[in-house]
């Protein structure tokens, strides 16, 4: 029991948590923060909830090369953004403070 989603282009980046110790539910006004550990690090899911009750989640979109870089220099004006990389893939990590979170989200940071 759990959840699994997957990104628009049908790829899963860890987009999937099981009911167990390590997976933390937390609801903040119209939000839900969702935490998993996945072998030595947190991951962060936030879901959106609209007034009709239906779920949208929100993530930052760096998809794109140019956005991408964009995105990551306004972000890194706020707080420090580590870069791991893994085979061929490239993972940034932020480590936000409640406020500064509540800031991403209020700033259009995480989108639909």
């Amino acid at each position: 029991m759990g959840y699994h989603f997957k990104d628009k282009e049908d790829t899963d980046w860890l987009g999937q948590g099981r009911l167990s110790d390590t997976l933390i539910v937390k609801q903040y006004q119209n939000y839900y923060f969702i935490n998993f550990k996945e072998r030595d690090q947190w991951v962060l899911r936030l879901i959106k909830q609209n007034a009709s009750g239906s779920l949208e989640f929100m993530s930052i979109d760096i998809q794109d090369d140019s956005r991408r870089k964009e995105i990551l220099r306004k972000i890194s004006r706020k707080m420090t953004v580590k870069q791991f990389d893994s085979n061929d893939y490239t993972f940034y990590q932020i480590n936000p403070t409640p406020d500064q979170l509540m800031a991403l989200i209020k700033d259009g940071f995480l989108q639909e």
